[in-house]
C-alpha cells in the first residue's frame, strides 16, 4: 500500500526523478565496463538471431544492455524509471552506433499499459524487487511477451546483502505474508519462478547458482 501511494505521488511523467545525475552517471560508468556479452549472445542463440527482433529492456537503468542489442540489429525499447538514465542511454548510443532505439518512461509495474504492446524478447536485469507486488508483476511481465517469445529475468534475492541488515524484520515479514512491499525488498529465492510457472510457458530454466541471485530464462507458449 505504501508504495502504491509513492506511486500516485511520484510521477516520472512530471519530472520526478529517482536517481541523481551525479550517481547515475559513477553507476552507468561501472555498468558499462561490466557488460556481459556472453549472456547477450546466449539469448541471441535461443531467440535465432536478434535482427530485426522487438526486445524490451524494461527496468533498462543506463542502457547497456538495451545498446548492445541494438548494435546487433534488435529494435529496442529502453523503458525505465529514470529520465537521467534515459539521457545517458541516448548519448552512449549516439557514441556507439546504436540507432534501433525508442525510450519510454515509467514504473515497472504500469509498462504493459504504457507500452500496449508485445516483445520477442523481455530483459529485466536487477531491478524486479522495485516492483510493488511480485505476482501482479509477474501477470504484467508476461504480458509483455509475445506468444513463443523468450524472457530473461534476473534478481538479488532476500539473501542478499542481509549482513547488510538491508530487509526490515517487520516489514519483509508482512510482504512474506501478504505479497506486498514497504520500500523495495527483495523477493525469497525461487518465489519469482514459483509465480511463473504458474503461466501458461513452455520452457524455463532457472539459475541458483550464486545463493543471492535467481536467474531464469523462460518462453511463452504458443497460442494454440
Amino acid at each position: 500500500m505504501i508504495n502504491e501511494i509513492h506511486k500516485l505521488i511520484r510521477r516520472p511523467s512530471a519530472g520526478w526523478d529517482p536517481v541523481p545525475l551525479d550517481y547515475a552517471k559513477t553507476y552507468s560508468a561501472r555498468q558499462f565496463d561490466t557488460l556481459e556479452l556472453q549472456l547477450i549472445s546466449a539469448l541471441e542463440e535461443r531467440l535465432g538471431g536478434l535482427k530485426g527482433r522487438e526486445v524490451l529492456d524494461l527496468g533498462a537503468g543506463p542502457g547497456q544492455y538495451s545498446i548492445a542489442f541494438s548494435v546487433r540489429g534488435a529494435q529496442v525499447v529502453h523503458f525505465d524509471i529514470s529520465q537521467n538514465y534515459q539521457k545517458i542511454c541516448q548519448e552512449q548510443a549516439a557514441l556507439r552506433g546504436a540507432t534501433h532505439l525508442s525510450y519510454r518512461l515509467g514504473y515497472l509495474d504500469d509498462a504493459d499499459g504504457i507500452l500496449n504492446s508485445q516483445f520477442d524478447l523481455v530483459f529485466n536485469r536487477q531491478c524486479w524487487y522495485y516492483c510493488v507486488n511480485d505476482r501482479a508483476f509477474s501477470k504484467t511481465f508476461f504480458n509483455l511477451m509475445k506468444p513463443g517469445g523468450l524472457a530473461y529475468i534476473e534478481t538479488s534475492n532476500s539473501n542478499f546483502g542481509l549482513n547488510r541488515k538491508s530487509h526490515p524484520p517487520l516489514l519483509y515479514h508482512l510482504y512474506q505474508l501478504t505479497g506486498y512491499k514497504a520500500l523495495h525488498l527483495h523477493p525469497p529465492s525461487g518465489w519469482v519462478e514459483a509465480y511463473l510457472r504458474k503461466m501458461p510457458i513452455d520452457i524455463l530454466d532457472a539459475d541458483y547458482s550464486n545463493p543471492e541471485f535467481d536467474r531464469l530464462v523462460f518462453r511463452r507458449k504458443m497460442e494454440t
